[in-house]
């Protein structure tokens, strides 16, 4: 009821080189809000252009980093903070032309109300990587309140509750689970 994806399609296949069976995973929306129109977009811009704009898979990459970073359920799974996906973000941003797909992105995320995904990303990868572009980017945003960079769903309705560890202890921990076992994120 509150997922922004469909049920995984699973196409059976008779390959060597992969298992029986391969997963898809088809979102028709962003964010929690299920709000589609972002994705009416970038697939509208897609069958006009026949490639998917920088701009709008970088979203798509700030928004799925942003609810594993900020659900229960990904959160339980240890799946909520790692190097790999920064990196791989950061990877995507250096090698689209750093300028022209953030202004892309910001635009994109301030027309769809999806800032806050933009900015947890841009101020997690200047904590961890500090190249130089994200403070320009955050502060475009003109995101005041900042709350939103130490709470957590733990679950789809809102049910909002507070890290206890800071982003250094999350990011290194070797999984986050207590935050939920104490009263959420009650110490």
């Amino acid at each position: 009821m509150y997922m922004s994806h469909l049920p995984k399609y699973q196409k059976i296949v008779d390959s060597p080189y992969v298992s029986n069976r391969i997963e898809f995973d088809f979102r028709f929306a962003l964010d929690d809000t299920l709000n589609k129109e972002p994705v009416n977009e970038i697939v509208d811009f897609f069958r006009m252009h026949h490639f998917f704009a920088p701009s709008h898979e970088l979203m798509h990459l700030c928004t799925h980093f942003y609810d594993e970073a900020t659900h229960g359920d990904t959160i339980r799974a240890a799946k909520d903070l790692n190097l790999i996906k920064l990196c791989d973000i950061r990877e995507f941003i250096l090698r689209n032309k750093v300028e022209q797909v953030l202004d892309g992105t910001l635009t994109f995320s301030i027309k769809h109300r999806l800032e806050k995904q933009f900015y947890l990303t841009l101020h997690y990868l200047q904590l961890v990587y500090n190249d130089g572009y994200e403070a320009s980017y955050i502060q475009q945003l003109n995101i005041d309140d900042i709350s939103f960079l130490n709470t957590f769903k733990s679950d789809a309705i809102n049910d909002q509750n507070q890290f206890k560890k800071n982003f250094w202890e999350r990011f290194f921990s070797c999984g986050n689970e207590d935050e939920l076992m104490k009263g959420q994120g009650d110490n």
